[in-house]
């Protein structure tokens, strides 16, 4: 089907002459965004804390329907390293500097 208006070409640029009308636009460019809000962090930080208190043994169901507890710990795992991925370099030295003192 033709969607766009005649002025638009068959890259999906506007054009100075209208498009034939046999010719379809083959492609449109495209930019896009992905936005994180500031505090995105500190609550993924705070959900991954509040779920690795969960005792999954304690809910049954849950392990009853087909959830491993391994696998419940990977994914609170990739919640913690995501969490870090939204760490400021700041808050990041400031973390490694807490981990080389447990060591």
């Amino acid at each position: 089907p033709h969607l766009f208006c005649s002025e638009i070409t068959h890259d999906g640029l506007v054009g100075l002459k209208p498009r034939s009308a046999i010719q379809g636009v083959e492609s449109v460019p495209v930019m896009t965004s992905l936005c994180s809000p500031s505090g995105l962090q500190d609550s993924l930080t705070k959900l991954h804390r509040e779920v690795e208190k969960l005792d999954i043994r304690r809910f049954h169901r849950y392990l009853d329907a087909g959830l491993e507890e391994d696998d419940f710990a990977e994914t609170v795992e990739s919640l913690r390293r995501l969490a870090r991925t939204y760490q400021s370099n700041d808050d990041q030295m400031a973390e490694d500097d807490t981990d080389d003192d447990d060591d």
